[in-house]
């Protein structure tokens, strides 16, 4: 009776080892699971919040673009009407030349 009860006991403390490895293997299999889906749902934010951030990004590069262009057009504009002005000023000075030099001609074959 003894010698069963022993056996008995140690053929339980087997069996409560074996027992306690198998839900400790199930358990870190269960939590590297959750890890792993864990991961994969922050990574799947972190892209989102990637993708938003470079199209919030790129939102305020077109706005800066449009900007700079909207001021390089007006200065071209505005460096366009000084040159017409330049430009007429040259041609009204060189026809008022050409015409008191048409004059003085035509008055010296009148006399």
């Amino acid at each position: 009776s003894f010698v069963r009860g022993y056996l008995l006991r140690k053929k339980i403390v087997v069996m409560n080892e074996k027992a306690t490895s198998i839900q400790k293997t199930f358990r870190g299999h269960t939590r590297r699971q959750s890890y792993m889906y864990d991961l994969a749902n922050i990574t799947i934010l972190q892209n989102i919040y990637r993708l938003n951030k470079a199209k919030k990004e790129m939102q305020k590069l077109r706005s800066i673009i449009s900007a700079q262009s909207f001021v390089r057009g007006y200065l071209l504009r505005k460096k366009i009407v000084v040159m017409n002005e330049k430009a007429t000023s040259i041609q009204k000075t060189f026809r008022g030349h050409t015409r008191r030099q048409s004059y003085m001609y035509d008055l010296a074959n009148i006399t």
